[in-house]
């Protein structure tokens, strides 16, 4: 269940916060397309890396409009702080998820309160702006560069025609893919395996998918690799993060290196489900179900957003799946020749 914080609590609080934004210097700002929309993101710090280096491929100059507006700020480097008493007020009702609305619905909130560190993200959905602030950048976990604002975007696509799923995206010819199967169960490695051959790359773990006409749009440019594969894929050598090695998987940052091969918009016309199959001589495919891509898709999407159960239920469930297809993939023997057969 939800926790609710007072609607009176919530909006006085978030006053507060926009106050002392609007009383500091911004830094540095960005524009970004997500999907058809403008994301502005106001930096309050310099050196924002962190969280510009998973979305730069989808930076634009000179909008003539923004949708959205999200403040970043870290308190380290700029002084900012902000009352954290309404949290800690609430703190017991809210430490099971460390997610809450306000009683409305408008203001959404989610946090980590630790002794030496905290990080908020707090959303007014009327406004459609957003800050995230954080004691110190340097402490906010290296997985969490790969998928920044995720919650956020989440909650500024949550009533419209737009929907995050966790899955990767390839391309070929003009015709998207979506990849998406449990975790473990080949998903990254299909991905680019697709794009060390002829495809496109979308994206991970996450892709923007607009229910009406089809599309799915490029959130990042990231993509994962347990340690044991990265031998299977040489040309990504150069772009391998190596301060990265304490965490389970390795991120690459495709851009720019791969920025001809990125796509940032394509019609989807399939949902591929890999498995592993090393015996096989060859990769295969076989008609899938609908029941199965959605079984894949939506425990993770809801757990690393947060969503609630309805998501899938009433939205995600419209994905055409008039093409869907299960693909098992022999990784051993022939990594790259799932880039035609899953893509045409």
């Amino acid at each position: 269940m939800i926790a609710t914080i007072n609607q009176a609590d919530f909006m006085q609080w978030w006053l507060e916060c926009t106050n002392i934004c609007a009383e500091k210097q911004i830094k540095e700002h960005r524009h970004y397309k997500i999907g058809e929309e403008v994301l502005l993101v106001n930096f309050y710090q310099e050196d924002n890396s962190f969280f510009h280096e998973a979305i730069a491929h989808n930076i634009i100059s000179h909008p003539s409009s923004t949708n959205f507006q999200i403040a970043v700020i870290d308190a380290a480097k700029t002084g900012i702080s902000f009352n954290l008493d309404l949290i800690r007020q609430y703190r017991d009702k809210l430490a099971t998820n460390h997610f809450a609305k306000s009683e409305d619905g408008r203001f959404v909130l989610y946090y980590q309160l630790e002794e030496n560190y905290v990080n908020l993200q707090l959303v007014d959905k009327q406004s459609q702006k957003a800050i995230c602030w954080f004691t110190k950048v340097d402490d906010i976990p290296a997985w969490e560069k790969s998928f920044p604002f995720r919650q956020i975007l989440y909650v500024f696509y949550e009533n419209s025609d737009y929907c995050m799923i966790h899955g990767a995206g390839v391309a070929f010819a003009g015709s998207g893919v979506i990849i998406t199967a449990k975790g473990g169960s080949g998903k990254s490695t299909a991905a680019l395996a697709c794009l060390a051959g002829d495809c496109d790359y979308v994206g991970d773990d996450f892709i923007l998918y607009n229910l009406k006409t089809k599309y799915m749009y490029s959130l990042y440019n990231v993509a994962k690799l347990e340690f044991h594969q990265l031998g299977l894929f040489s040309d990504f050598n150069d772009i391998l993060v190596a301060s990265n090695t304490d965490m389970q998987k390795q991120q690459l940052f495709l851009y720019p290196k791969f920025a001809n091969k990125l796509a940032n918009k394509v019609k989807v016309k399939a949902v591929l489900v890999p498995k592993f199959a090393a015996e096989l001589e060859e990769s295969n495919l076989e008609p899938s179900s609908v029941s199965l891509s959605v079984i894949s898709m939506a425990p993770t999407t809801i757990f690393l957003l947060k969503a609630g159960k309805e998501l899938f239920a009433s939205r995600c469930s419209s994905v055409d799946t008039r093409a869907i297809i299960i693909a098992f993939i022999n990784f051993k023997r022939n990594l790259q020749r799932i880039s035609n057969p899953c893509c045409h």
